[in-house]
């Protein structure tokens, strides 16, 4: 088949697949083909090479890479009203801002915190028993909203009646006891979010905002849009959804499972335990200080090195490789469409 003809043929057997991460395979076929032209090769030998595009979708599924009917599925309405909340209708941060703030002061009697807001979020803990949260606003009549049932602190809210309104809180502080063991739901659209805390799991969710997480309890739950995301010490579930935020993981032993289209992922451990990483077009670095169990790496047509592995040089593989160590319940799963996967 010629090139028309295969690039039909993909589009019908992706047709139900997230537009973003769909885009991201096409341009690589396209660029294949570009690249073919080129040497002098003709479009149905080119299309012969690169195989039929259902065997190439059925192996993107196989792979995990992607998913029918919504890869990434993190945002419903109140966070698209978020979004576009803080982008179009909002002013930017940038702007001289005469900024009044605002304290307010709660016992330490709370099982989780959830804030939801279009501002900067900053939680980290102090050696007082209470729970201390400073917010900044344009405007001084303007309240954060609080409410509490349950033994749940909730901070702030948008309301689908408040879509096209912009926010005048720009920024939450939230300092928590040192020994709590709280949980965090954290939820912004654009903002920032900075986590410092030691016993608490964390989930967050964004559009387009920086996220950074430290902290040394089991579970951190990340899920954005566009926002680099940065995690420290957990000590064992890490989970990431992304569509082109960059991610870096730094702990000991924490198992990870992480979802992106076109973010790079930078994973630095010192014992892996279960690892899945799933890239369409995204560079893949692991480094792990004691490697156990087995390792199992996929790519459609990127290129995986594994370096450490081989005492005399690196070597490259094409498509997948396949590895055991000593506890073969362990594993480290990769899959990139056009991305490098390198293994250290």
């Amino acid at each position: 088949m010629n090139k028309e003809q295969f690039m039909e043929l993909l589009d019908y057997y992706f047709r139900n697949v997230d537009e973003t991460t769909y885009r991201e395979i096409k341009n690589d076929y396209e660029e294949h083909f570009r690249i073919g032209v080129e040497n002098g090769k003709t479009e149905e030998e080119i299309s012969t090479e690169l195989g039929n595009p259902r065997e190439i979708f059925n192996e993107c599924k196989e792979a995990g890479i992607i998913r029918e009917n919504n890869f990434f599925g993190m945002f419903n309405l109140d966070s698209i009203g978020d979004f576009f909340n803080s982008k179009i209708f909002d002013q930017s941060k940038d702007k001289g801002y005469d900024l009044s703030q605002q304290t307010l002061e709660f016992d330490n009697d709370f099982h989780r915190i959830e804030v939801k807001s279009n501002a900067d979020i900053d939680v980290s803990t102090h050696e007082l028993d209470k729970i201390i949260v400073t917010y900044t606003t344009t405007d001084e009549t303007v309240k954060l909203d609080v409410d509490y049932m349950n033994h749940v602190l909730k901070l702030g809210k948008v309301k689908m009646e408040k879509f096209f309104q912009k926010s005048y809180i720009k920024s939450i502080s939230i300092k928590i006891p040192q020994d709590s063991d709280l949980g965090l739901n954290i939820a912004t659209a654009s903002g920032d979010v900075n986590v410092d805390v030691v016993n608490n799991d964390v989930t967050c969710n964004t559009s387009s905002g920086d996220v950074k997480i430290t902290t040394q309890s089991n579970n951190v739950n990340v899920n954005t849009a566009s926002g680099d995301v940065q995690i420290f010490k957990c000590k064992k579930d890490i989970f990431v959804n992304t569509v082109s935020g960059d991610v870096k993981v730094e702990s000991d032993n924490p198992e990870i499972t992480i979802n992106t289209v076109s973010g790079d992922l930078d994973i630095n451990l010192n014992e892996n335990k279960d690892l899945t990483l799933r890239g369409v077009s995204s560079d893949i670095d692991i480094k792990i200080k004691e490697k156990k169990g087995s390792i199992d790496l996929k790519t459609v047509s990127g290129e995986i090195q594994i370096e450490s592995y081989y005492k005399d040089s690196s070597k490259k593989i094409s498509k997948s490789h396949d590895q055991s160590f000593s506890n073969d319940k362990i594993s480290i799963t990769a899959a990139t469409v056009s991305g490098d996967i390198t293994v250290e």
